[in-house]
């Protein structure tokens, strides 16, 4: 069977101090390691965000450059109209 790091990837978060001992605490209180715990948070979150259609943080970014990409591109075919009339 295939080492499951070999799949996974690091990622290097900041929490606050209070937040991280709640979490080892929860994941002691259920035998699980930290790590394990705060996937499934993940992951649950990641669910609930897919079921309610909420817009994650990127689709919001994604948003707001295509509207001002449009907005661009507006306002330079007005001023190219304006240069040649």
């Amino acid at each position: 069977m295939p080492d499951p790091k070999d799949s996974m990837v690091l990622r290097t978060v900041y929490l606050p101090l209070a937040l991280d001992r709640e979490l080892r605490r929860l994941a002691f209180s259920r035998d699980v390691s930290t790590a394990d715990l705060i996937r499934d948070f993940i992951l649950k979150g990641l669910g609930d965000v897919q079921q309610t259609g909420e817009k994650t943080l990127a689709d919001k970014v994604q948003m707001r450059i295509d509207t001002y990409e449009t907005a661009i591109s507006s306002a330079s075919v007005r001023f190219k109209s304006k240069r040649t009339s």
